[in-house]
This record gives structure tokens, sequence and C-alpha cells, in this order.
């Protein structure tokens, strides 16, 4: 330890546009997800969906993932933990995305303090029925249509169509 501080913070902030000025506020609710890096946020019309991520104490003596999925009404600012049945592991890293009232989640990786493993597989949270579905992934390697493992990519939809983009695998 070189006597550096990480701060991990679970402040919640919004920014809103009005005739062309940007304002941030904060949003403070009771019953807010612990503090975390590296997680996923996503927006429906109604909620706001925050999913894994990673810790680390100041001293970067505790570390560990995240395997949590909760949900804030943006109506009442009320956080409130959903099932993770069915869903990925802890990890960060990942990626997501809404996608036909579904939250898209694929790879991560997590780190155990000796090793660090990457996932590629992918999930489906549907928003209605509170839900996860795993999709699939390629443990071995061998399903050339199927992206190998990664964190850190990039994702987009268009048309009901969900694209990636790059991502690290950072091996020693």
């Amino acid at each position: 330890y070189n006597g550096d501080k990480v701060y991990v913070y679970n402040h919640l902030f919004r920014l809103k546009e009005t005739k062309g000025v940007f304002n941030w506020s904060q949003i403070t609710s009771p019953h807010a997800p612990r503090p975390r890096s590296s997680h996923q946020a996503v927006a429906s019309r109604t909620h706001l969906y925050i999913s894994g991520g990673e810790f680390t104490s100041p001293s970067q003596m505790q570390f560990y993932h995240h395997k949590d999925m909760w949900r804030l009404d943006l109506a009442t600012a009320q956080w409130e933990e959903l099932s993770t049945k069915g869903g990925p592991s802890p990890r960060s890293g990942h990626r997501a995305i809404l996608w036909k009232n579904k939250v898209f989640v694929f790879g991560g990786f997590y780190d155990t303090g000796h090793d660090v493993r990457y996932y590629n597989d992918a999930y489906l949270y549907d928003l209605l029925e509170l839900k996860w579905t795993k999709l699939g992934d390629d443990k071995r390697g061998d399903n050339a249509n199927w992206p190998s493992p990664r964190s850190a990519c990039g994702l987009g939809e268009f048309e009901d169509t969900i694209f990636m983009y790059g991502g690290e695998l950072l091996r020693a």
C-alpha cells in the first residue's frame, strides 16, 4: 500500500437542460445502493437500474464485486433492491443497454486478488417480469461468431439491433 486513498461514491446526480442551460442536482434517498464503481446504469421511462460494479476501501485493503440489481423510481426517488436469481455472477467492467424493454448485459470481469476472470456471457433482464434470462456464453472459445471475453466494451442500439465495439482483456 502506497498511501494513496481511493474514494468510491454512491452519489446520484441528475443533469437537466433548460433553455440551453445545464444544471446538476443531487438526488438523495434512503436505502440507496452501497458505494461502487465500474457498474452499469440503464434508464427506462420510469426507472433507473444499477447493476454490479466493485467497491474498494480508501486504503485499498478491502475489495469486492457486487452481484446486485437496484431500481430507482424516478418519480419518488425511492430505491428497491431486485432479485438477482438467474442473473450474472458478481462482476464489474460489464456493459448494459436498454433493448426492447429489457436490460441487455454482456461480459465484465471478476478479480479475486490473485486471479482475474473475464466473461463473455450475455443476459437479459425483463423490466416487466423482473427476471433474468441467460442468453449464452462461449466458455470454450470455439464459437467464432460469439465475442471473446472482455470488459469495458461499448454497446449501442439501433432498430432493434445491439452493436458491440472494442473492449479489453488483460493478461499477464
